[in-house]
């Protein structure tokens, strides 16, 4: 009987059979029941230490995805951002580009108006000189 038990289990010792005739037949009629076998309270022990870890890595599980969460809706809002400021400096830079050929194609339609200017300076300059030429001729 020792060779079928499991080894944390203890043994259950047989009972012997009564003396009387009489009590030996209700002996016979009831089953001998084993007892429960009790565990070492070291088994209690690793239960709750795991069942204490098991909550706190539910607990670490938790704190982590709620940070993963903010985290990712930190990046969406930056990343947003980011967006709004690229478009904006492309609005910017287009606008500056404008800006650029515009003030290119003043320049160039002043520069032009002052080689008319010069060029009409030096003809009054001639017409000056010749007039000058001819009264002295004249006088």
């Amino acid at each position: 009987m020792n060779a079928e038990l499991p080894p944390s289990t203890p043994a259950v010792a047989p009972v012997p059979p009564p003396a009387s005739s009489e009590s030996g037949a209700a002996a016979a009629a009831a089953p001998v029941l084993p007892t429960a076998p009790t565990r070492p309270s070291w088994v209690w022990w690793v239960g709750g230490l795991i069942g204490a870890l098991s909550v706190a890595s539910l607990a670490l599980v938790w704190s982590t995805q709620q940070r993963l969460r903010s985290l990712e809706q930190e990046l969406v809002r930056r990343q947003q951002t980011s967006q709004d400021q690229s478009t904006e400096a492309r609005l910017l830079a287009r606008q500056a580009h404008d800006s650029a050929a515009e003030v290119s194609a003043k320049q160039v339609l002043l520069e032009a108006r002052v080689a008319e200017s010069a060029l009409q300076r030096s003809q009054i300059e001639a017409l000056i000189q010749s007039l000058a030429r001819s009264r002295d001729e004249n006088v």
